[in-house]
């Protein structure tokens, strides 16, 4: 793992709890990725703890990784460095806060994929609706963030995660990952019904990031593991009508390989995990650009009669 790695960057084991504050540090675990954060910007804790609220666990002492965020005085006419070190190891060290929050969060996220091994893990969101649960599978800018928020927030489903679904192959069901939301910046117009994090100290660190802490859909919309009964392939397109295509399991399963992380390393077991998947459930390609469109198509997929929750 890259916390492992003898970089240029390592430098020597330092004793983090005596000269990076915070006390009471709370674990957290992303998939099987246990961590604290620990700065000497109580900003910066205090936006660990609110985007990742629900990822919160009890622990009988250290976590078994840990996060720094530090800020080293400038030099004469330099900006001030902020260092992300993971481990002992440097992240990353930036002028600007946002580079160096932003990319904690995505290297936490990184090391959540990193550490579960034994699942298929995919580029997607997911959501459910009882004991069925819907992924959401794409690249980035697909709209499947924006549809899970939707689905969540205005139409009362259960909230899986956003970004990375861990299915584990025995079961086929999706692993709770309830971290943030990552949404467009528009999601004001779009979602007004979101809490999105609007704590200008802590919007401040994350710079164009828009984040919709999962805590904010309260704590009966956060899903337990759901086993797979739908798989949608969304894209946004501006202007186009909503239109669906059924997709055959063998066409499915081209689509959805392409967004699943570890094929080289886990292949077989990867492969086999969403063939047993798309073979059993509704698979679709979902185009367009009316969110509650197609917000009723993925509801239809799940057999869920829900109204909008804030209407």
């Amino acid at each position: 793992f890259f916390f492992k790695q003898k970089t240029a960057y390592e430098i020597p084991k330092r004793d983090w709890s005596s000269d990076v504050c915070s006390s009471d540090l709370s674990t957290f675990r992303l998939l099987g990725f246990e961590v604290e954060v620990r700065s000497d910007v109580p900003e910066v804790v205090e936006l660990v703890e609110a985007v990742w609220a629900p990822l919160r666990v009890d622990g009988d002492g250290p976590a078994e990784h840990l996060f720094t965020v530090t800020v080293v005085p400038p030099e004469p006419r330099a900006l001030p460095e902020w260092r992300v070190h993971l481990d002992g190891l440097l992240v990353v060290a930036s002028g600007i806060p946002a580079v160096a929050v932003t990319h904690l969060l995505w290297e936490a996220n990184r090391q959540a994929l990193e550490c579960t091994p034994g699942r298929a893990v995919l580029h997607a969101a997911a959501v459910a609706a009882g004991a069925r649960a819907a992924i959401l599978v794409g690249p980035q800018e697909s709209g499947k963030s924006t549809l899970a928020a939707a689905l969540v927030g205005r139409y009362g489903l259960g909230y899986l995660t956003d970004e990375a679904v861990a299915i584990d192959p025995a079961t086929s069901a999706v692993a709770p990952y309830p971290k943030y939301v990552s949404v467009g910046a528009d999601v004001g117009t779009l979602l007004p019904e979101l809490e999105r994090l609007t704590d200008a100290r802590l919007v401040a660190l994350l710079g164009d990031l828009t984040l919709v802490p999962a805590s904010t859909f309260g704590p009966e919309r956060l899903a337990p593991a759901t086993r797979v009964g739908a798989v949608v392939l969304p894209t946004y397109l501006p202007g186009e009508p909503t239109r669906v295509e059924v997709l055959s399991p063998a066409a499915a399963l081209h689509a959805v390989a392409q967004h699943a992380y570890h094929v080289a390393r886990d292949g077989d077991l990867v492969l086999d995990a969403l063939a047993r998947v798309v073979a059993g459930v509704p698979c679709v390609r979902l185009t367009g650009a009316d969110l509650d469109a197609a917000g009723a198509v993925v509801l239809d997929l799940l057999g869920a009669e829900i109204g909008r929750a804030h209407v």
